[in-house]
């Protein structure tokens, strides 16, 4: 599995609100974070949004960045979607720590991973994914550390996203679950063991 410096993606008590967040008041933030591409399921996840309370901070650029802006005017999500843009790698643990849950709604395979997920998991927030038949699927727990939901599905991802911004303990509960199972899987040590161990397994196969 790929990993993360769990030192530099970790939670923080009272970190600096980006000024592109919502105020406090306004309640709960989800942040996601991912190139601006068809895969990533923005539309579904703007869809999810209209018409609710829920607030949401997307970082991340890339081609669909135009599209972006004109349907957060056509759903007229412009005070509950904020497109933060492109973010230095210096500020990105701020992003995390910042909000309350992350959602990654991808609908595609070509979606193998999702490295931001374990970013968010590792600074102690909930996730939400999509139950993509690749590695998405590996990195959270599903009810443990959050919500998996179907692809594409609105509705579903509608009412993960409402179930985790109206309760703060279940969001505290998923989001300690989420930081323990990068520590014991996700960090950069555990992956270069990972990949020493297999080397090795290839030397000795050769071997034989």
């Amino acid at each position: 599995p790929f990993g993360v410096d769990e030192k530099r993606f970790a939670p923080r008590a009272h970190p600096p609100r980006p000024e592109c967040f919502p105020p406090p008041a306004r309640g709960p933030v989800a942040v996601f974070v991912g190139r601006l591409v068809s895969y990533k399921g923005l539309d579904v996840l703007l869809r999810a949004v209209a018409g609710t309370d829920l607030n949401v901070v997307i970082v991340g650029d890339g081609p669909l960045r135009e599209w972006l802006a004109q349907e957060i005017v056509r759903l007229q999500l412009g005070d509950r979607v904020t497109w933060a843009g492109g973010v230095s790698d210096k500020e990105l643990p701020g992003y995390y720590q910042s909000a309350d849950y992350f959602v990654l709604p991808s609908t595609s395979p070509a979606e193998m991973f999702g490295i931001s997920t374990v970013e968010a998991m590792a600074c102690a927030l909930p996730v939400i994914t999509t139950s993509l038949t690749t590695g998405v699927r590996e990195v959270s727990e599903r009810d443990v550390t959050g919500f998996m939901v179907p692809p594409g599905n609105v509705e579903r991802l509608r009412a993960a996203m409402q179930r985790l911004h109206g309760d703060t303990e279940l969001r505290e509960r998923m989001g300690e679950a989420a930081r323990k199972r990068v520590e014991e899987r996700f960090t950069i040590t555990r992956m270069v063991d990972a990949h020493l161990e297999l080397c090795e397994e290839v030397v000795r196969t050769a071997r034989t």
